[in-house]
Parts: structure tokens; C-alpha cells; sequence
């Protein structure tokens, strides 16, 4: 920053940002918020066939995250109290938003020290994580598996692995190659040696979600969790009684989740 104006106002603004945000930050959602969306570690690395709340996850890390920010805040306010020795309305160091309003009251003194610049770009860095985690962002798009076509690579043939995602209104796109085709023909070409019916069985379901995400095999006590967990619903049943499931819908669902994953 070129001068204490830059400065103040970088600060100003960074505050600002914590301020506009700290109570999305740590407010319970009901609906499509940062408390109730789920994150899982991926498709296969957790249990998923325990009773674990899927939103404890989200929660730790915000709780650690208003520690962290607080914490970050109350040491450049010491900064502040100790060397212009102040005693009064001085907040507690653990009011984030009265350590922000003490910052904002002394940003133009502040940013003329010689820690400013520091402490500037540090509240800036934790103020976007504390957008972030408040607002987070959609994305629009969804990984539907790996791309298994052969490309030339230096002169040679090779397996492409890009990733294929799927857009709103737009077919599935690899990321690689660019390949651009309806799902129907990117499934022939991710699974060639299965025969893939509209409705499957758990155990029909356990190679199509590998194929699609990689990783260890799911288990099929898995995948019924998930169904009762309402990821995706159940379609009926066969003539063995076996539960079947749309396979298009199940990937679907778990390619959001393992989006939202990453």
C-alpha cells in the first residue's frame, strides 16, 4: 500500500467486511447456510454408516474460525492500548465487533505505525475467510467423472483423465480436452463393460459410483444410509424385493455433494 490513506482504507474496509458478515458467520441457518450444509471429507474416506450430524464439520470450523478472527483483532488492539496507553471503553477481548469498532475508531492513527501494513494484510486475509465461510459460493457446475479418452500427449497416446462436469443447460464438458456430449454418451464411455439399466440395485450402484469418483469401493450399507438421509430416494423394488434406485439421480446427488467437498 502507497500511502496511510491506502492504508486506513484497506483496513476500514476489511473491518467492514468482518463486521457485515459476523453474524451470518455465527447465526444457526435452517436452509442452504453454512449450519446445515453438508460437507463430507469426500465420497469415501468417512463412515458414513454411523449417526454422525453431517453439519458438525462445518460447525467446528466456524466456531475455530471466530476464535481465530477474534483472536487475530484483540492482538492488534493491544498494539493500540499499550502504546497510547489507554484505560477507558476499551472492549473485551472477546467482543469481536467492539474490537472492530476500537480498530475502525483508530485506523487513521494506526495506519501511520509501523506494524500497519502487517496488520492490514493479515485482517484483510481473515475478513475474506469470514466472507467465505458466511456466504459461500455455488458452484455451478458438478463433476460427473473422469474423461476416459485417448488424446496425444508429446506424440503419444494417452488415457486423458480430465474431469467431466456437468453445467446448468449446457451437455457435460471435459476440462481437459474440451470434449463436449450428452451424459447418455459420456456414460457408454465411462462404463463400457456394464450394463447400465435406468434402475439398480445398491450392489449395481457400488461400480458406477467408482467409475464416476474414484476412490475405495462404497459399501452398499452405505449407500441405503444415504438414501435415508434423503441424498436421493429409492425407486421401488425388482421381483427379489431388492431395493432399486435411479442411477442417474444418485449420481447426480453424490456429485454434488463430492463437489461441495472439495
Amino acid at each position: 500500500m502507497n500511502s496511510l490513506a491506502d492504508i486506513e482504507r484497506a483496513l476500514m474496509t476489511a473491518l467492514n467486511v468482518i463486521r457485515e458478515n459476523w453474524e451470518a458467520l455465527i447465526a444457526p441457518s435452517s436452509g442452504g447456510g453454512v449450519a446445515s450444509k453438508p460437507t463430507p471429507r469426500s465420497l469415501y474416506t468417512r463412515d458414513d454408516t454411523d449417526e454422525r450430524d453431517d453439519d458438525l464439520p462445518n460447525l467446528d470450523r466456524r466456531i475455530a474460525l471466530r476464535h481465530d478472527v477474534t483472536a487475530v483483532l484483540n492482538s492488534w488492539a493491544r498494539i493500540i492500548v499499550e502504546e497510547r496507553e489507554l484505560t477507558h471503553h476499551l472492549p473485551l477481548g472477546t467482543d469481536t465487533i467492539g474490537l472492530v469498532e476500537f480498530l475502525e475508531r483508530w485506523a487513521r492513527w494506526f495506519s501511520g505505525h509501523e506494524a500497519a501494513s502487517d496488520a492490514t494484510d493479515e485482517i484483510r486475509a481473515w475478513a475474506g475467510r469470514v466472507k467465505s465461510a458466511a456466504a459461500p459460493q455455488r458452484r455451478e457446475w458438478m463433476p460427473l467423472g473422469v474423461c476416459p479418452r485417448e488424446i496425444e500427449v508429446d506424440g503419444a497416446q494417452a488415457v486423458c483423465a480430465g474431469q467431466v462436469r456437468a453445467y446448468p443447460n449446457r451437455d457435460p464438458q471435459c476440462q481437459r480436452c474440451g470434449t463436449e456430449a450428452i451424459w447418455a454418451w459420456w456414460e457408454r464411455l465411462m462404463f463400457p463393460d456394464v450394463e447400465l439399466s435406468e434402475l439398480v440395485t445398491a450392489d449395481e450402484l457400488i461400480p458406477l459410483l467408482r467409475r464416476a469418483f474414484g476412490g475405495e469401493p462404497v459399501k452398499a450399507a452405505t449407500i441405503r444410509k444415504w438414501q435415508e438421509r434423503g441424498y436421493f430416494e429409492k425407486t421401488g423394488a425388482d421381483d427379489q424385493g431388492r431395493t432399486l434406485y435411479n442411477r442417474r439421480h444418485v449420481i447426480k446427488a453424490m456429485g454434488e455433494r463430492h463437489a461441495s467437498a472439495e
